[in-house]
Formats: C-alpha cells, structure tokens, sequence
C-alpha cells in the first residue's frame, strides 16, 4: 500500500507533503484532516495549484481523475508510516524537552553548546525552527505554534537533515503529545524541566497533565535513549519509576552568583555563566547532561559555557535612565515566582493573562506578583475573545489594593511601569517575552515589548 501511494506521489512530482491549504502548490500533496475537510480547506489546496490530497477516511483507495488524485487512508497509523517512508528523518539526533518551563532557554542552551563543538545544530520551538553555527543562529523560520504539527515536524526534521544539521533540540508540549504532533518519531535523548500549574484549560487536571509528559519518555523515547530528569521536582521520580531507560538527574550542582551572572561547578572546576536567573543554571545542566548522553565530551561543554547567551525574551535586559528593565516570557505562576525572585531591590511587575486559556492560575499569578513586587501593573496579555478588564479584575482579586493598577493598554502600561520606577530600581516585563504580537479578539496585531522599550530608550537619548 505504502508504496503504491509513493509510486502515485512520484508520478504527480511530489515534493512534500503539507497541512497548510495556504502553502499548496503543484509539488505538494495536501494532507486534509477531518476538520479541514468540513471547513473546504481542500478546495483551497487545489485552487493553489495542488493535484493530490490525502485523507483518512477508514479504507484504503487512490481515486485518479483527469489532473486530480485522492489518496484515501484507513487510519493514522497508516498516514504516519507514509511521513516516514517519504521523508528521511533519522539522520539526526533529536533531543526532546518537556516542561511547562525552561523548555526555550534549555534547547537554545544545548544548540548554541552543540554546534560550537559538534557543527551545525537546530532547535524547534516557541521561537520557531532555529539553526544554529559556532554558537550563532543563522537562520530562524517561524512556526506558530511551540510543536508544530505532525506533518511540518517531518517535513522540518526533513530538511534539516538536507541542511547537514546534525542535532536537533526540540520542545516537546503536553497538548503536542496529547495531538499527535510528534507521533512516529523516536527521541535519542529526552529532558524533563518541570511541571506547574498550566494548560488546565486543555488538561483539566495535573494528572492528566503530568500523563501526557509521561508520555514523551514512555511511548517517544528510543530503548536506548536516555531520560534527563530535575532532581527538585516530584514528578522526576514517577518518571523514572515508570521507565527502564538510562535515567541521569540534574539539580544539585554547585553555583554562586558573580558580577554577571553565575559562577558554576563543571566536573569540579568552576566555570563563567554570563546570565541572570537562578532558575537559568538548571536549565544549563539540563542541557550539559543532554549532550553528555549523547557522546560530547564534558572538557569541550565545559571550554564554551562561557560564551552562551539567554534567548531573547528569557530575562532580556536594559537600562532606561537608571532603570533596569527586564523583559521574560514568564507567564506561569511558577514562572512569574521564578523571575521575581531573582530580581533584587525596589521592583515594579507589568503583566496580565491570555484570554480562552487557564483561568485558574489569575490570582494566583496575582497574588505572587502582590507579594513579590513593591508595585504590580495589569495590562493586557493576549486577551483574545474574552473581555480584558474581566481577566484584569480576576488577576486583580489576589492583590493588595493599595499596590496595583489596571492599565489594559500594554504599551502605555509599560511606559507608565518604566518612568514611576526609581532610579536603580527595576520593571520586570512578564508574560510575551520576544512575541512580536498580540492577540485581540481573533486578530493578531504586531506589538513587541521589546520595542516599546527600545523606542523609549531612543526617546530618551534623544532628550524627548
């Protein structure tokens, strides 16, 4: 069956095979779930100039018309084994991390130390599919979503192995496992950061939250591979416990803050770790034992820790007429905890919480902003299709009242945050990170925190 379909895709010149009717064309075949089906997305794919379309539809059966060819599958199974004899993936070492946070900064961290020793290296992930050269990204494509899809997953696997890439590190979420996104494909290495409270929107329950994770290392990972387990938290342990892999477990290193940063114990020497955050050292060893497990030498990790960077969006710093402004994609009451803790003296905290999304975790997130911050804002986040000044109100709730204000606007709340702070003291910037958007209603509109504060800055020297 399997090579018949590949017989068909070879006869119509075939390149790839895709899930976006938008990117169709006459080289790809259009894979239409049951959903894009009803929604005509099919339709779509073809008036793109796509001949081929593939969809499950519980029996086997290739209809070719005159330009047109239906692929019809009996299961996904089969589909998966199709994305497997079509594209060539396994040319690469692909290292999975799960947690609901340090999944960015610990593939960034990994990439950057791998394709300083090893060449060239990959991330995908919230900030898309990355690759990177003597610690570098070179290139950068966006995704959409932190898994992609299961096809783009194959089709990007794919290409990066075109591209000589040799290591890939990948985040791996809950409801990607939960979706299929990376079924069939088989994890060298698999890392484990955290689990707190998130996506119970989608999950309903920690159980089933923490179910999903389990997954990764009980379903994805090789026999062979290795799990990559953080001693400091509970769930570690039910992973081991579950498994019979290699397992290696990180979190009782020795460390010490510096004058920038961090001095850390790398097989007994002490070594620079110019970054800030506490929470940023666990996700370095999380990475170092990855490639351990993969065969890099500890001399060769050791020699280039120093010249590692965070991800922008992770703890990003600037200073803004005395100000120390801190922008961090936290957006999880452990996150939040996390990076203001890790923030001394006199601070201001500027957030909110996405619409559609975990309800449950606004006063929470209110109440350790309240407790943390000498000041808290509330501003918009992504509100989407809910009301801004509810999800402020509810975020609100938990807070001193004699120590927060609501300004849904973000920008103007950023500004407001930067220049009723004193001098010296600090604005941490919560909840988007590098987002270039936000989402209001149905629309995503660009905006960047960032560049708020980078047009202040150039503001400000200008003496406006």
């Amino acid at each position: 069956m399997l090579q018949e379909i590949i017989k068909i895709l070879k006869e119509y010149k075939i390149y790839d095979i895709i899930d976006n009717s938008k990117q169709a064309n006459e080289n790809s075949a259009f894979f239409c779930n049951t959903r894009a089906k009803e929604r005509g997305f099919d339709l779509d794919a073809i008036n793109n100039g796509c001949n081929v379309i593939i969809i499950i539809t519980g029996h086997f059966k290739i209809k070719q018309g005159y330009e047109l060819c239906y692929v019809l599958l009996p299961d996904w199974s089969t589909y998966i084994n199709l994305l497997k004899e079509f594209y060539s993936i396994e040319d690469i070492k692909k290292i999975a991390v799960t947690g609901t946070n340090g999944k960015t900064s610990t593939v960034h961290f990994s990439a950057s130390l791998s394709s300083f020793i090893g060449g060239k290296s990959s991330t995908i992930g919230t900030n898309g599919v990355c690759i990177y050269e003597h610690g570098q990204v070179i290139q950068e494509t966006k995704t959409g979503l932190t898994t992609p899809t299961c096809t783009e997953n194959y089709r990007i696997l794919n290409n990066l192995v075109k591209q000589g890439v040799k290591n890939v590190f990948m985040e791996v979420s809950s409801i990607g496992i939960e979706q299929g996104r990376v079924d069939g494909i088989k994890f060298d290495v698999a890392c484990f950061t955290n689990l707190t409270q998130d996506h119970l929107d989608y999950h309903h329950t920690m159980q089933e939250y923490f179910r999903q994770k389990l997954r990764l290392f009980s379903e994805f990972l090789k026999p062979t591979g290795v799990a990559i387990l953080n001693k400091k938290s509970e769930y570690s342990y039910k992973i081991a416990s579950s498994i019979s892999n290699k397992t290696v477990f990180y979190g009782n290193e020795s460390f010490r803050q510096a004058l920038k940063g961090f001095t850390v114990e790398v097989d007994n020497k002490e070594v620079d770790f110019y970054t800030h955050g506490r929470f940023q050292v666990l996700n370095l060893f999380c990475a170092v034992n990855a490639l351990v497990s993969l065969g890099f030498e500890l001399e060769k990790i050791k020699k280039n820790i120093p010249m590692l960077r965070a991800p922008s969006g992770r703890m990003q710093g600037y200073n803004v007429n005395g100000v120390n402004v801190i922008i961090d994609y936290a957006h999880t009451p452990d996150a939040l905890q996390n990076v203001l803790q890790n923030v001394d003296g006199y601070k201001i905290v500027v957030f909110g919480c996405g619409g559609n999304r975990d309800a449950t975790k606004r006063p929470m997130m209110g109440k350790i902003a309240s407790q943390l911050a000498d000041f808290v804002i509330i501003t918009n986040d992504n509100p989407r299709n809910e009301e801004p000044a509810i999800i402020a109100e509810e975020i609100a709730k938990a807070c001193d009242i004699r120590r927060y204000e609501i300004i849904l606007d973000r920008k103007t709340a950023i500004i407001h945050a930067i220049k009723m702070c004193q001098e010296g003291g600090s604005v941490v910037i919560a909840g988007k990170g590098n987002e270039d958007y936000q989402i209001i209603g149905d629309e995503k509109i660009p905006f960047s925190d960032a560049r708020v504060v980078e047009e202040l800055i150039n503001g400000a020297d200008r003496g406006t």
